[in-house]
C-alpha cells in the first residue's frame, strides 16, 4: 500500500473518532438554546480551556499568521501573543458574566449587552452582524487550511476544495447535532492528541535516532559542517579591550556585556547610551556585536554607533584579514564589503576624548522595536565652538547615514538655536529616507529634525 494511502486512511480515522465524540458528547444536552449554545452550562475547566486554545492555535494561526509575516514580516506573530494575551481580561471578567447569564439566561452577547442597555435596541442586531463578518475570514482560513491539509496527504489527488468540503462536513453533523458541547470535547480531543503527539515525538524520536537531542544536533552539524559551524568555542572572536587609544570589540560579543562593560562605559559612552534600546534583555544575552553589523540592518543602533565613531571592520577570510572602514562597509540595504568565505572578528572605534560629546536619541513604537527614526551623534568641541560633528542617522536609507551637511552646518560655531536649526535645514539633502510599514519617508524626515534638536540640545547642555 502506497505511503499516502495509509497517510490518508488515518487521516480519515481521525475524522470518523472526531465526529463519534462530538455526536456522542450531546447525548445529555437539552434540546434548548441553553444546552445548544452554552451547553446547560455544565462545560468544565478542561474542557473550555481546550475551546479557548483551539480559537487561536488553529490554521487561523499557523497558516494565517505565518502568510502575514511573509508579506509583512516577523513581527506578524505577535498575534498569537496578543490572541494570548487578550484571553487575560476574561479571568477576572469571565466568571462575573457567568453569574449574570445564569441568573439572567443570558445565552450569547446580543442577550447581555440588550439586557445592559435596554435604550438601545440596535446594540444587538449590530453585534450580531460583526460577530458574523469576523467569523467567515476566520473560517474561511480554517477551511482552506483542511483542503490543504489533504490536498498534501492524497499528493495532489484530492482537490483542496473536496478536502475542505470533508472535514467540514464532520464539523457540521456535530456542531448541529451537539452545539458548543460537541464542538467542545472534539477540541478537548484534539488538543489532548496535539499535545501528546508533539511531546512524544518530539521527546522519542531524538532519542530513538541520535541517542538525545544534544546527539541529535552534534549528527546534523557533523553531517554538512559548511553549512552549520559553531563558532562560539573562538576565543579569538570575543571581549572588550582598550590599547593606544583605541577600543576593540570582538565579533562574539554579546550586547549584554557591552551593556555591563566599564570599559565601553568609560572610552566608548555612545554605545554604552545605544545598547539598552537594542530589542530586549533576551535579546541582548545572545545577540552579537558581529551579527548586528553584518546584517546591517540600517534600523539597527551598533552599525549607526559605529559609523558615527568613524570605526573599522576587521574581517578575515581564505585570502587573510583587512580592515575596512565603517563608511567602506555599509554600502546598500542589508549589504557589505563582505564578500564570500569571509567573517568579521572584530570592530574598533577610537575612544572617547576629553573634548568629546556624545547623545543618541530615538523614536520607537515600543521600547525594544527597531527605531522609526534617530540619531547617534559624536561632537568634537573647543570651549562652546563646534570642530567637528557626526551626525548617524537609522531608518534614514538603505544603510545608516551621515549627515555631513548637518555636521557642516555646526562646524565652527556654538550649538544654538540658529546652528540647530541650520543642521536641521540641512537633513533635506543628507537624508533619503523611504516609506515603510512603519511611517512614511516625509515621517521619519520629520523624527530625524526632532531627534536631531534633542540630541544637539543635550551635548549643548553637557
Amino acid at each position: 500500500m502506497d505511503a499516502w494511502v495509509i497517510v490518508f486512511l488515518t487521516t480519515i480515522a481521525y475524522l470518523l473518532v472526531t465526529l463519534a465524540i462530538g455526536v456522542v458528547s450531546g447525548r445529555n444536552v437539552s434540546n434548548t438554546p441553553e444546552g445548544y449554545v452554552a451547553g446547560d452550562r455544565s462545560l468544565g475547566f478542561l474542557v473550555l480551556y481546550f475551546i479557548m486554545g483551539a480559537s487561536i492555535y488553529s490554521a487561523f494561526a499557523f497558516l494565517g499568521a505565518p502568510g502575514w509575516a511573509y508579506s509583512r514580516g516577523a513581527a506578524a506573530f505577535y498575534i498569537i501573543s496578543y490572541g494570548t494575551v487578550g484571553l487575560l481580561p476574561w479571568y477576572f471578567l469571565g466568571p462575573r458574566i457567568a453569574m449574570l447569564g445564569r441568573r439572567f439566561g443570558f445565552v450569547t452577547q446580543a442577550e447581555f449587552f440588550a439586557h445592559r442597555f435596554e435604550s438601545a435596541k440596535a446594540i444587538p442586531a449590530i453585534m450580531a452582524v460583526m460577530s458574523a463578518a469576523a467569523l467567515i475570514p476566520y473560517l474561511v482560513i480554517q477551511m482552506k487550511g483542511a483542503g490543504y491539509v489533504f490536498s498534501v496527504v492524497t499528493e495532489g489527488r484530492m482537490p483542496e476544495w473536496a478536502g475542505a468540503a470533508l472535514a467540514y462536513g464532520v464539523v457540521l453533523i456535530y456542531v448541529a447535532r451537539s452545539g458548543v458541547t460537541g464542538v467542545g470535547w472534539t477540541n478537548t480531543f484534539q488538543g489532548i492528541l496535539m499535545l501528546s503527539l508533539a511531546w512524544g515525538l518530539g521527546l522519542y524520536l531524538p532519542w530513538k535516532l541520535h541517542g538525545g537531542i544534544g546527539p541529535m544536533f552534534e549528527e546534523l552539524a557533523a553531517s554538512a559542517p559548511e553549512l552549520l559551524v559553531d563558532i562560539n568555542g573562538i576565543e579569538e572572536l570575543s571581549g572588550i579591550s582598550a590599547d593606544g587609544g583605541t577600543v576593540r570589540i570582538g565579533a562574539l560579543t554579546r550586547h549584554r556585556e557591552l551593556e555591563r562593560s566599564e570599559v565601553i562605559a568609560a572610552q566608548a559612552p555612545l554605545i554604552a547610551e545605544a545598547v539598552p534600546l537594542i530589542a530586549h534583555p533576551a535579546i541582548r544575552n545572545r545577540g552579537t556585536v558581529g551579527g548586528s553589523i553584518a546584517f546591517a540592518d540600517p534600523a539597527a543602533e551598533l552599525p549607526a554607533c559605529l559609523l558615527a565613531l568613524d570605526g573599522t571592520v576587521e574581517i578575515a577570510g581564505s585570502g587573510g584579514r583587512r580592515n575596512v572602514s565603517a563608511g567602506e562597509f555599509f554600502r546598500g540595504l542589508y549589504d557589505t564589503a563582505l564578500e564570500d568565505g569571509e567573517l568579521i572578528t572584530a570592530i574598533a572605534v577610537p575612544a572617547a576624548a576629553d573634548n568629546q560629546r556624545f547623545a543618541v536619541e530615538e523614536v520607537a513604537r515600543r521600547h525594544g522595536d527597531y527605531g522609526m527614526a534617530g540619531v547617534m551623534a559624536s561632537v568634537t568641541v573647543n570651549g562652546d565652538t563646534v570642530e567637528a560633528a557626526r551626525l548617524v542617522y537609522l531608518a534614514a536609507g538603505g544603510t545608516p547615514i551621515l549627515a555631513e551637511g548637518a555636521g557642516a552646518a555646526l562646524a565652527g560655531n556654538a550649538i544654538d538655536e540658529a546652528s540647530i536649526g541650520a543642521a536641521q535645514s540641512a537633513l533635506e539633502g543628507d537624508l533619503d529616507p523611504f516609506d515603510d510599514m512603519n511611517s512614511t519617508a516625509a515621517t521619519k524626515l520629520h523624527l530625524a529634525r526632532v531627534m536631531t534638536e534633542r540630541a544637539l540640545k543635550r551635548i549643548a547642555g553637557a
